[in-house]
């Protein structure tokens, strides 16, 4: 059996990250990934992603302090584990005065139990969730040109350092990988634990400012003249 606590501004922005509706249906979902050196909770749409690792608690999980995410003790069995979204986000967090006490997530073999506010019951997504270790780009690259991103991704990726920083004025860093590689992710201030990837658009950049603005004459306008 495993049994984890899971932040509620955590879980609010995995499941803002993760995949809604999806033809591929083990995507909608986030993956509790125990398999590498560092346990994991993993979300994606197929265009951005979002790894935040997961720290072992030492002794009672339920002495755990409010605002962090912990794995039960060193003896939790390896393997990965696709929790529902739907089953993620429809359990609200209780509040301890005017704070939001985390979630609390026990998984026993095919069985997943959430428990905040209410509790709601399932099972694990049968399916094979991407290999997200290898698709971190590679920033040793000396190609630090940069992508065009999808507006809305961007700002979800605001939303997303806000809520893993508690800050509001935080804000996410993108490491430019070239053009056509995605840009790695990451947050400052209280989200060292946290990573994310964001895929690129393939879209024609404007090369001038135009003429319109300058007041100068370009190209075929200039011809013309």
């Amino acid at each position: 059996m495993i049994t984890l606590k899971i932040d509620a501004a955590t879980a609010k922005a995995l499941l803002l990250v993760a995949g809604k509706g999806d033809v591929r249906y083990y995507i909608n979902g986030v993956l509790l990934d125990m398999t590498g050196s560092a346990p994991a909770l993993v979300a994606t749409d197929g265009h951005r992603l979002l790894a935040v690792r997961l720290a072992r608690h030492e002794g009672e999980i339920d002495d755990m302090p409010a605002g962090k995410v912990a794995e039960l003790g060193d003896v939790a069995p390896s393997g990965q584990y696709i929790i529902p979204r739907e089953l993620l986000e429809s359990v609200a967090p209780r509040k301890n005065g005017k704070y939001f006490l985390p979630l609390t997530v026990t998984i026993s073999g095919e069985a997943v139990c959430i428990e905040g506010a209410t509790t709601a019951t399932g099972k694990i997504v049968d399916g094979r969730y991407p290999d997200w270790r290898k698709v971190m780009p590679d920033t040793r690259s000396a190609d630090t040109r940069p992508a065009q991103f999808n507006a809305e991704y961007v700002a979800d990726f605001g939303k997303v350092a806000k809520l893993l920083t508690g800050d509001k004025s935080r804000q996410p860093r993108f490491r430019h990988c070239g053009p056509h590689n995605s840009a790695l992710v990451t947050f400052t201030d209280g989200a060292t634990d946290a990573v994310g990837i964001l895929m690129p658009m393939r879209l024609d950049v404007e090369s001038a400012v135009p003429s319109w603005v300058t007041g100068e004459a370009h190209g075929a306008e200039a011809m013309a003249a």
